[in-house]
């Protein structure tokens, strides 16, 4: 019996070969390719479009200034003076080489545009072009709209904390949408997506920070109220718009949750009903 059992134990060892074969064929997958080195040129385009590709402000590409507008004045002479300072002047020699150092000039990159006027002022055109063209996201099923209008819009300001805000906006009252903007909006979704049954629009009002939480108004056809979603609560109006969104600006149906009631929890995402 015990001979057997040596038996059965060795049946389950794999010839010496096949273990050499099995190593031989693993070191194989891990082996990494020597990357193939670029020349001066390459690693600056590598570098540049590293750079352009990173949001400028509130985490938006859509707010960077187009290309030709700032690589010669900005972005390129930011290049030259973070690879002498931060590289001792030493040009990557391989792409990922270049994309290593693009992480390490990006912020340097883009606060040089912020702190020339003339760059501020490109990037507010950007914000104020995206503001009348914002993203607009439909459900699968085309049960709900969502208009992302972004950051209000505004003049943007070096803060006495050293980071650039926006701090007051046109379109901005009491921390939040100014009624007459959240009408036309709600308006324009529902006339361009009939079908749908709520209409939804996000915005951030005063961008103080990268990750700030966005305002939702929402108006449902079914429940026929104006919802707002702020700092984790969900606000709804106490009072039906019958249909007509002009009761929001007259102020039969208020938009500030301060004048709005909290949507108990376990009605949160559910038909209303009180």
């Amino acid at each position: 019996m015990h001979f057997q059992k040596c038996n059965m134990f060795k049946a389950f060892i794999p010839p010496l070969c096949s273990l050499s074969c099995l190593v031989a064929v693993t070191c194989g997958c891990a082996r990494r390719e020597p990357e193939v080195e670029i020349d001066h040129e390459q690693a600056i385009k590598a570098i540049r479009m590293a750079i352009l590709a990173e949001p400028v402000l509130f985490e938006r590409t859509e707010y960077n200034p187009l290309p030709e507008s700032i690589v010669e004045k900005w972005i390129d002479p930011a290049i030259q003076t973070g690879i002498e300072k931060r590289n001792f002047g030493r040009w990557p020699r391989t792409h990922d080489e270049a994309l290593r150092i693009a992480n390490l000039l990006k912020p340097n990159a883009w606060r040089s545009v912020l702190d020339a006027p003339e760059g501020r002022a490109l990037v507010e055109q950007r914000m104020q072009a995206y503001w009348e063209e914002p993203k607009i996201a439909v459900t699968s099923q085309a049960e709900s709209v969502e208009c992302d209008l972004g950051v209000t819009p505004g003049p943007i300001v070096l803060t006495s904390r050293g980071y650039y805000s926006i701090e007051s906006s046109s379109f901005e009252q009491d921390a939040g949408l100014i009624p007459s903007e959240l009408v036309r909006r709600l308006t324009s979704l529902r006339d361009n997506y009939p079908a749908a049954n709520r209409w939804r629009v996000k915005v951030i009002v005063r961008p103080y920070i990268e990750r700030q939480s966005p305002i939702i108004y929402e108006y449902s056809r079914t429940d026929d109220r104006l919802f707002v979603y702020s700092h984790k609560e969900v606000y709804y109006s106490p009072v039906v718009l019958d249909g007509k969104l002009d009761r929001l600006l007259t102020g039969e149906s208020p938009i500030q949750p301060r004048d709005m009631k909290i949507l108990p929890k376990n009605l949160t995402g559910k038909p209303f009903g009180l």
